[in-house]
């Protein structure tokens, strides 16, 4: 509950006890003056705050695809924390407290770019009622074909190749 218009008067009474008493006391004792007086004021209730809090593990897939995004614009030289970060519309600590370090970010985005090439060729070699061989290696090369037109994955995958020499990122 706010109280705009009561906050800006001032508070009557002894200002010889405000000295004497502690914080806690004085709050106290100004709330309860300006609740006396809430006659006066326009009370605007705030709304109540959603029980589902935001947490580390929901924000690390917009980190991962927003590094992706990234990653593959500039490659791992080119692009910092702190793109990947505005990306993601978080700060770049929070990206270090969720990645705590370049390479693991790029790992994770690399990951990611692995995850949906493997979705996308299960999901075409699922998708075909002739289950014969070449049938289905072409439909995984259709879906392929489909995901690798927004070129993201593609380029993330050559700038992989280009930083294979960091350890981190050529065990991935």
């Amino acid at each position: 509950m706010t109280l705009p218009c009561c906050t800006n008067l001032r508070q009557p009474g002894p200002l010889s006890l405000a000295g004497r008493l502690d914080f806690r006391t004085r709050s106290l004792y100004r709330l309860n003056w300006l609740l006396s007086r809430a006659s006066e004021c326009t009370v605007t209730l705030m709304p109540e705050r959603s029980s589902i809090l935001s947490t580390a593990e929901l924000r690390k897939p917009a980190v991962t695809a927003s590094a992706v995004r990234e990653f593959a614009r500039g490659g791992f030289h080119g692009t910092t924390i702190a793109d990947v970060a505005r990306g993601a519309k978080i700060s770049p600590a929070y990206v270090f407290k969720l990645f705590p370090s370049k390479e693991r970010l790029f790992v994770a985005a690399l990951d990611e770019c692995f995850v949906q090439i493997v979705a996308s060729l299960a999901d075409g070699a699922d998708g075909v009622e002739d289950q014969s061989p070449d049938s289905v290696l072409f439909a995984m090369g259709n879906t392929y074909a489909k995901l690798i037109q927004d070129r993201s994955l593609l380029l993330l995958q050559v700038h992989a190749q280009s930083v294979a020499e960091i350890a981190e990122v050529g065990d991935a």
